[in-house]
């Protein structure tokens, strides 16, 4: 491994920051060092003016690479050296040892400092410096030798372009969208599960990222969620990942059977889309396990699971998996130019389009390497420089640990001070979720970021780096959140590559029962996963220098004492660690410490509010839990928070035990000492149990303060004077009993300033005794200048509220709440989304309301069971011009949208109505409305018919579920792109008219009323682009079937439980077929003939068709790829199947309701392109051979298709 890529350049001038320290040169001085330090120094400049140089010749000279092994350690060591030297001269600065005078080397130390640590220290710290010194001096004469040249590398070029130009482009994805929104459009009757397979960094994860940003999928299913599964697939994880984000909660229950049960209730309701991305398990029972709560999913559901393992793809997909297949070089070299010169072509920079062509074959067709390529050559202005790139030795290196050389030669390129941020990045498992400020914090406690020169902080430099590494797609961007990244498995594995043995990820190497020590050379170490606490694995952490982190360790429940050992430790992350309930109470001792996230208090044992004293270096986020059990508010007042200038967020919670009794006054007395320095920024206060708030809650001199939230102070009375904040932006009040009124102690306002002048989110929940909300009695209204979003959730009683002006808020969700309320609001002239749920007495929205809502967008109405209309009689609503999309929800009096003159606004694109039982007809004007595009009905069990004006002429999706009492379709759906009707028994009639010439999906349910389509609907030479049809039982299919050959784009043929079908019409296979499933059609005799020569087909299903008569009758389809045969009969023996002329079959499986099954050797005919069998039977298995299992269990195993 080349070690010269330890990025020990950088590192070495972390070295020359160290020794500048000024506690160490006070400390160096008085034990009179100083001179010995500056001469490491010196030697360590004159080493660094060769490193370039060294890291070059290593690739192919063996003692530069061995000498920079050596120098590695050396700096390793001396850092250890002078980590100790800071803390011992900290600890003496803090025992108040005064400066002693000297003549000779301290070492023999004066009397009034002979404790035995520091003789032992002094002991130590001799022996080691002399050995330091003699391995420095070793080291120079030997970079002698090598006859290494200086400043070999030219400074980087900094003039390149902002992050924040690289967006997120996609070239060459185009056919692969379309192919798989194919897939996920089919509703099938059963929850679907289809598997994205290729290699890795090809593009798996972006191209469901596509799918599930398509707004064509937001509108097609109720439920999206997305996960990143990666290496370890825990159920009860990934399980309560996708219920927070379902539900928007978090699980209260730790039990699997319990969660699960909680997803069916949720998962039964709605049509969903779940995205699982980098699967990697094979455990079919775990998948199993898994998937058992969303099997309940409503038809049409869709599982999408991206791995890189054919053998996973074929175990989970219920369809045949899609394959990526690597870009063209014309997209690649889009890409390679979209990342070093912000365009998607080299029109502006012809000179470099030939060396880009050169470059862009090295990437071999895969994405991540171009984007990899393009961020390097961001920092390169001439073609002479991406020629050097071109030509780099680096491609021609063997590939170790499978690091691809463009990634290498990224890596290479990378400035000096980058390159250990970017190793340090190893400590991350793969497809861990960090955020940028995290990850900064964690480098500057490396001490990586230096002293900033200009008028920035560290943090901001600290920043700068982070998106330099971005702009090189180093980094990548999650989809979900604006601050949250990952790095690529192949980023990650370049990480682990270039760090060495410095950073070690314990999680990767610990068994359940196993004991391992972290190697000696590691300098960082993190426990981030793995699912069960074991004590004595700690014993690998002793030698940890600076950083821990057991992030994530859900079942963690006790650290160590000897956790205090670790004196120069910076950074102890034990965040999302649900089960640690209690920390040793040698952690005060760890005077570094700048992390810790989670502080667990306990009674008698554990770590006190007193230990924190020493803690004078926490920084960023700090939850201090369990303050119930501080018995003495002087151990409040010894735990100096106040001085701990750099917490900004700070999260103060006590038990919610209602049953525990609580020492109120002292809470609030507690409550009061624990006063956090001003520089806070985000303050949360959960189930104080105190009657009133301290005063510098709300105080102004807390001018940082953007975000605080208040939960569960059950006893509280009245809220504090968050208004005088100066900078609060969001503001969050909720489950407080006791709270009845909200008024000017709340609203407090500084001189003229507006109170709450910046507040941009506000929430109010659960507050089941709120009567009134009102500031200021000679002010006519409360005016929240900034505020964008508003939720008020269960406030029943709020009946007394003083108008709001709101003249710039977007979006405003009110549940639970009174009318009183909805009534108070006024000046809404911003607002871009309105839900009422569940609100008592409403019949209507107000005039005033509707009048104000002149920039409206989505407007939903749910659990509103006073609901009659949407619009009060006589209102215009001319004004509502912006209004997309309209939801009515559960509302079981819901009788119409409003006046027959005008019912909706003339621009809506999208109307919902769902459970609406009292809906007798829809608006008179429906077919006015010039841009409806999406039109869905369900559970609407009385409405009959359509109005007689029909549908809008551009309506693209018409979706009628459950409709019991419909009796006919609409007039002239000529335009329609998808119709799906089922579950609509009196339905009889369908459209007078052609068929939809522009349908391009058809799915008709359980609708056995439903006549034939006529001929005359299908006229002749009247071209039909239907894609997909999906019949279920439905009685009079037969002359839509019989028309099916002449839909020359139908690529999806799908029918079930369709009994009177026994023989297909003569050649009804349209030409392009690509997949055929037939299911439960229990009177089906022969599948068409014509079926062997279709050369389209690549996928054929058949279930429960138990009247076939001997099948197969005749061969396959020649490209099959996916074949799968469910409980039939009369099957002939797999020998005479010919399935050994299906070279292009995948998936092969069988599955039940056999009497006999002959499976003969490997005549039968196994393809070694099989990447899946599955052979369930309920049988008498007669023969099978070792030679055919060998066949069949070989899953392809050589291939390299994924």
């Amino acid at each position: 491994m080349p070690v010269g890529e330890l990025f020990l350049g950088a590192f070495l001038q972390v070295l020359f920051d160290r020794l500048a320290s000024g506690l160490i040169l006070a400390f160096a001085r008085r034990e009179r060092i100083y001179k010995l330090l500056k001469k490491w120094s010196q030697t360590l400049r004159i080493i660094q003016a060769v490193i370039d140089d060294a890291e070059e010749k290593q690739l192919t000279d063996n003692a530069v690479k061995l000498w920079l092994e050596h120098l590695r350690d050396l700096a390793f060591d001396l850092d250890d050296v002078l980590d100790e030297i800071a803390t011992q001269a900290l600890m003496e600065k803090s025992e108040g040892v005064q400066e002693r005078s000297g003549k000779i080397w301290k070492f023999i130390p004066s009397c009034k400092d002979c404790t035995p640590g520091a003789l032992m220290f002094k002991k130590r710290m001799r022996s080691r410096i002399e050995e330091i010194s003699t391995r420095l001096e070793d080291i120079e004469k030997t970079g002698n030798s090598l006859n290494l040249s200086q400043n070999v590398r030219g400074p980087s070029n900094m003039n390149r372009l902002p992050s924040t130009s690289v967006a997120p482009h996609v070239y060459g994805r185009d056919k692969d969208k379309e192919e798989v929104s194919k897939l996920m459009m089919r509703n099938q009757e059963n929850v679907s599960i289809i598997p994205i397979v290729g290699m890795g960094g090809i593009g798996k994860t972006t191209l469901a990222q596509l799918i599930y940003n398509d707004e064509l999928m937001t509108a097609e299913f109720d439920l999206k969620a997305w996960v990143c599964v990666s290496e370890e697939f825990d159920v009860f994880t990934i399980t309560k990942t996708i219920f927070h984000a379902v539900t928007q909660t978090s699980p209260e229950s730790k039990d699997l059977n319990l969660l699960q049960e909680s997803l069916k209730e949720t998962f039964s309701m709605n049509k969903f889309l779940l995205i699982l991305d980098d699967v990697w398990n094979e455990d079919y029972d775990k998948w199993e396990a898994f998937l058992r709560p969303f099997l309940v999913g409503l038809p049409g559901s869709k599982v999408l699971v991206t791995t890189r393992n054919a053998n996973i793809a074929a175990m989970v997909g219920s369809v045949p998996s899609y394959y990526v297949n690597l870009l063209a070089d014309n997209d690649c070299l889009s890409l390679l130019a979209q990342h070093a010169l912000g365009k998607s072509n080299f029109d502006e920079h012809p000179n470099f389009k030939k060396i880009g062509e050169a470059l862009v074959r090295k990437c071999r067709g895969l994405p991540l390497a171009a984007k990899a390529l393009g961020g390097l050559l961001r920092s390169k202005e001439s073609p002479e420089e991406w020629k050097d790139v071109l030509c780099s030795k680096i491609w021609n290196l063997p590939r170790e640990n499978n690091i691809l050389p463009v990634l290498r030669l990224s890596y290479h390129h990378l400035p000096a001070h980058l390159k250990p941020l970017f190793a340090y990045c190893s400590i991350f498992p793969k497809d861990y979720e960090f955020d940028t400020y995290e990850l900064v914090l964690l480098w500057m406690g490396e001490g990586f970021i230096p002293e900033p020169e200009e008028r920035k902080t560290k943090e901001q430099l600290g920043f700068d780096y982070f998106n330099e590494l971005l702009s090189r797609s180093f980094f990548q961007p999650l989809s979900s959140t604006g601050s949250h990244f990952v790095m690529h498995d192949l980023i990650n594995d370049l990480a682990q590559f270039v760090a060495g043995g410095i950073c070690y990820k314990l999680d990767e190497k610990v068994e359940t029962n196993d004991e391992y020590k972290i190697p000696e050379k590691a300098r960082h170490a993190s426990f981030l996963r793995h699912e069960y606490e074991v004590f004595r694995k700690f014993n690998g952490f002793y030698r940890v220098k600076e950083t821990l982190s057991i992030r994530n360790c859900r079942f963690i429940s006790k650290l160590p004492p000897t956790l205090g050992d670790l004196v120069n430790l910076r950074h102890l992350d034990n965040s999302n660690t649900d089960l640690l309930k209690e920390l040793p109470v040698e952690i005060g001792k760890l005077g570094s410490l700048q992390s810790l996230p989670k502080i667990v208090l306990s009674k008698v044992g554990g770590l006190g509010l007193r230990e924190l004293r020493n803690l004078e270096h926490l920084r960023g986020t700090v939850a201090i839990s369990e303050l119930q059990n501080v018995l003495d508010v002087e151990d409040a007042k010894e735990a100096s928070v106040r001085r701990k200038q750099e917490i900004e967020e700070l999260q103060l919670t006590w038990g919610n035990d209602t049953d525990d009794p609580r020492n109120t006054r002292l809470e609030e007395r507690v409550l009061d000492v624990l006063q956090p320095h001003e520089n806070l920024r985000k303050l949360k206060i959960e189930f104080y149990g105190g009657v009133r708030f301290p005063t510098w809650i709300g105080d102004p001199s807390f001018s940082k303060m953007f975000s605080v939230t208040l939960i569960g102070c059950t006893k509280c009375t009245s809220l504090p004077p968050l208004g005088l904040l100066p900078e609060l932006k969001h503001l969050r009040i909720g489950e407080m009993p006791k709270i009845k009124h909200v008024g000017v102690e709340f609203c407090r306002k500084r001189a003229a300033d507006l109170p709450f002048s910046k507040l941009v989110t506000l929430r109010f929940d659960h507050l089941p005794e709120w009567e009134d909300w009102s500031c200021f009695p000679d002010e006519p209204q409360m005016q929240f200048p900034s505020l964008h979003q508003l939720t008020i959730f269960k406030c029943p009683k709020l009946v007394t509220v003083s108008p709001l002006s709101l003249p710039v808020l977007r979006e405003l969700d009110l549940e639970e709440c009174s009318m009183v309320l909805l009534e108070s609001l006024c000046n809404l002239d911003s607002l871009n989304y309105l839900k009422v749920e569940s609100i008592a007495g409403l019949s209507h929205l107000p005039g005033e309301l509707v009048q104000s809502m002149a920039t409206i967008e989505v407007l939903e109405c749910c659990n509103c069971n006073d609901l009659l209309s949407m619009w009060p009689n006589g209102v215009s609503l001319q004004h509502l011009s912006h209004l997309r999309r309209l939801v009515v929800a559960d509302c079981s009096m819901f009788v119409s949208l409003g006046e027959e003159e005008l019912q909706l606004p003339c621009n809506l694109e999208i109307l919902e109505l769902f459970r609406c039982a009292s809906l007798t007809s829809l608006p008179t004007d429906l077919g006015n409305l010039r841009s409806l595009r999406e039109l869905i009905i369900k559970n609407c069990p009385k409405i009959i018919s359509f109005p007689e004006h029909g549908i809008p002429p551009v309506l693209k999706r018409l979706e009628i579920l459950s409709c019991k009492a419909l009796e006919s379709l609409p007039r002239d759906i000529s335009n329609l792109e998808r119709l799906e009707i089922k579950e609509c028994p009196s339905l009889t009639n369908w459209s007078a008219g052609n068929f939809p010439n522009r349908l391009k999906k058809l799915s008709v349910k359980n609708c056995n009323k439903l006549g034939p389509v006529s001929g005359e609907m299908f006229p002749p030479n009247r071209r039909i682009t239907l894609e997909e049809l999906s019949i279920w039982d439905w009685l009079n299919f037969n002359t839509l079937l019989q028309q099916v050959q002449s839909f020359s784009r139908l690529t999806e043929l799908h029918l079930s439980h369709c009994s009177g079908l026994e023989y297909f019409p003569e050649q009804a296979l349209p030409p392009y077929l690509r997949s055929l499933s037939v299911e439960h059609c229990s009177n089906l005799r022969a599948l068409p003939m014509q079926i062997r020569n279709m050369l389209s087909i690549i996928s054929l299903e058949i279930r429960s068709c138990r009247r076939l008569k001997t099948f197969p009758k005749c061969d396959f389809p020649p490209n099959l790829s996916s074949l799968r045969i469910w409980d039939s009969r009369k099957l002939k023996p797999l020998s005479h199947w010919g399935l050994h002329r299906l070279t292009s079959l995948r998936e092969f499986s069988i599955c039940g309701g056999f009497q006999e099954l002959q499976l003969l050797a490997a005549d039968c005919g196994g393809s070694s392109s099989w990447q899946r069998l599955v052979l369930e039977f309920r049988l008498k298995l007669l023969h099978m051979s070792l030679q055919t299992l060998r066949l069949y269990f070989t899953l392809a195993a050589d291939n390299d298709s994924a």
